[in-house]
């Protein structure tokens, strides 16, 4: 009996230890983040059919819907860069992401395939 609760308090205290690096990961690298804002082509789009919000939000027009986007824009040292990510976007802006339309962007310097749309 004692055995099996110390087994189970010892599991406890190595998920609370691994949460808590996971965690501390998380905010260094999103606290170490550098956005550059620029102009990017929306060269595909696929909408979810689905859209989030509670009732107050769909009055409102707030509701979310998310996209698989694929953007092209020009790099800080003049290169071009190519992405594909899912984006939340709220629904009444949605045709900004349309396929030939230009929208803001802010995307991550070291790394370029991290980018969100400039709302």
């Amino acid at each position: 009996m004692i055995i099996t609760l110390l087994i189970i308090v010892g599991i406890v205290i190595v998920i609370i230890i691994s949460l808590y690096f996971i965690i501390a990961t998380a905010v260094k690298k999103a606290s170490n983040t550098n956005w550059e804002e620029t102009n990017a082509l929306v060269v595909a789009s696929r909408f979810t059919s689905r859209t989030m919000g509670d009732e107050i939000s769909r009055a409102q027009g707030e509701t979310v819907r998310r996209v698989e986007l694929t953007v092209r824009f020009k790099l800080r040292d003049g290169s071009e860069f190519e992405g594909k990510r899912w984006v939340n976007i709220k629904t009444k802006h949605s045709s900004w992401l349309y396929e030939n339309k230009v929208v803001t962007i802010m995307y991550d310097i070291s790394n370029p395939k991290r980018f969100k749309i400039k709302e």
